[in-house]
């Protein structure tokens, strides 16, 4: 791991584009914190190297919920042993329940089958729109949060849509703002730079003309602010506000919310000796 830098949340011994993050240490509205160690996001764990499952495994992960198509896990299968259970639940299907593979590759070619000028833009706005509601994936990830059968880590291919998604709800249920909710999710790009600027490279002529290009370059290995104005817009357009959002699609009305942040946040200051805080 020479050289890699260090990056916000990030959890050590993994590369950078792992994407493994500890949503852990943000502060929420009321002046909370939340716990580290609890809520882990990640890449594929098929992903990572000898001694990166080896750390992975000593996170003690109870719970680990993978986003991921039927068809992703077949080829890149979850390892067995790194967490004491398994929850293989795709977080996007369409109307008549197939499950859709939304692997960096597999959205590629779909923006290629996109018409007009935005294709990237129509492509992901509406895969966001698509997460957000009747997600039976995410509604598990919420029943086994109020179960407290954590740690749990969450993942889907690179870490960072279906991921991303789930992360800023985590957040918003916790009462953390929408704005921190978007940086953290906007950190991709953060960790995965080197594969974003290989990927740059590789299209250098094309991204100087084509703003389609550029967007195709960002899509595969990072991820845009716009997609979560798109989040945050769709859940206005239906429900008004987050409250009711979660209460219609989680079941997560103000007591479940009450009880989640008593297991996942904490004071973000603790009194010592008098008027002194503690961090």
């Amino acid at each position: 791991m020479t050289g890699e830098r260090k990056l916000p949340h990030a959890v050590p011994g993994f590369r950078n584009e792992m994407n493994v993050r500890d949503l852990g240490g943000y502060i929420t509205k009321d002046g909370r914190k939340v716990r580290k160690r609890l809520l882990i996001r990640c890449a594929a764990p098929g992903e990572m190297d000898a001694g990166e499952l080896e750390t992975f495994a000593q996170l003690g992960i109870v719970s680990l919920m993978d986003f991921r198509s039927g068809s992703e896990r077949a080829k890149l299968p979850d390892p067995i042993g790194v967490s004491e259970e398994y929850y293989p639940i795709s977080a996007v299907k369409i109307d008549d329940d197939t499950e859709v593979d939304y692997s960096p590759a597999a959205l590629l070619k779909m923006v290629l089958k996109q018409k007009g000028r935005d294709k990237v833009g129509s492509l992901v706005r509406g895969f966001y729109v698509q997460t957000l509601f009747d997600n039976g994936a995410f509604r598990k990830m919420f029943e086994l949060l109020l179960e407290h059968r954590v740690p749990m880590a969450f993942h889907c291919s690179a870490g960072k849509d279906r991921t991303g998604v789930a992360a800023i709800l985590i957040l918003l249920a916790l009462g953390v703002d929408e704005k921190t909710a978007r940086d953290d999710y906007m950190l991709t790009n953060r960790y995965r730079r080197d594969l974003l600027k290989a990927e740059y490279e590789k299209h250098r002529i094309l991204n100087r003309i084509s703003r389609n290009m550029r967007d195709v370059s960002t899509l595969s290995q990072g991820v845009f602010s716009e997609t979560v104005d798109a989040i945050y817009g769709a859940i206005a357009d239906k429900y008004g506000d987050i409250d009711t959002y979660f209460e219609e699609e989680y079941g997560l009305g103000h007591a479940e919310r009450e009880k989640l942040r008593r297991m996942y946040t904490v004071p973000a200051f603790r009194r010592r000796h008098g008027n002194a805080p503690e961090v």
